[in-house]
């Protein structure tokens, strides 16, 4: 008997951290091309692909988990380039959420070289942005580094999706870029 009142203590204790989901593919693994079909992932727009990295536009950095990573870019006509998935299950109405994955630049992708930063958007569908659930700074850096996100969902999100895009405030929109890797599983967290 005592040891299932333990295991019940510690399972009360470490709550926050039971449940937990994992994207599909989340460190992006596939073969490295321009304008990839990443495994798990939907392109939000059909004309603005994004990149399986490394190898491809000059970009080197190896990658931090797996053999390759995302590359997303922004544009000087003012476009930039987004990516989708079908989360495991909905992100809930009034519910905590954090999750960490790794981010970086290149300083060498084709001529997109400025810095960007990531936005991390609640959806219901791929064409729409229903909630800026986070977004990252600037990304200078061309190491991998980890960053965490925490959000509270304001809706039920059944969709999550990544978009590069400009340092606030631009007034004019540029060329840059962000990499991404190993985005590690949603938890649940303790609103604060």
């Amino acid at each position: 008997m005592y040891p299932y009142k333990l295991m019940l203590f510690f399972m009360l204790l470490f709550a926050d951290d039971i449940y937990a989901q994992q994207l599909n593919n989340p460190s992006f693994e596939g073969v490295a091309k321009i304008d990839a079909d990443v495994l798990g992932w939907i392109w939000c727009n059909k004309h603005s692909t994004p990149d399986l990295q490394p190898n491809m536009w000059n970009v080197n950095t190896p990658a931090q988990d797996g053999n390759t990573y995302l590359g997303l870019t922004c544009r000087n006509d003012g476009t930039w380039e987004s990516l989708a998935q079908l989360l495991p299950s909905s992100f809930l109405a009034g519910n905590c959420y954090k999750m960490n994955m790794q981010l970086a630049r290149a300083n060498t992708y084709a001529g997109y070289n400025r810095p960007a930063r990531l936005r991390i958007w609640g959806s219901n569908s791929i064409e729409e942005r229903g909630q800026l659930l986070a977004s990252s700074p600037t990304i200078e850096h061309e190491n991998w580094q980890v960053y965490e996100f925490s959000f509270v969902a304001q809706k039920n999100w059944k969709f999550i999706i990544l978009e590069c895009y400009y340092k606030e405030p631009t007034l004019v929109p540029y060329r840059g870029n962000i990499l991404i890797d190993n985005i590690q599983a949603f938890f649940s967290c303790d609103r604060a």
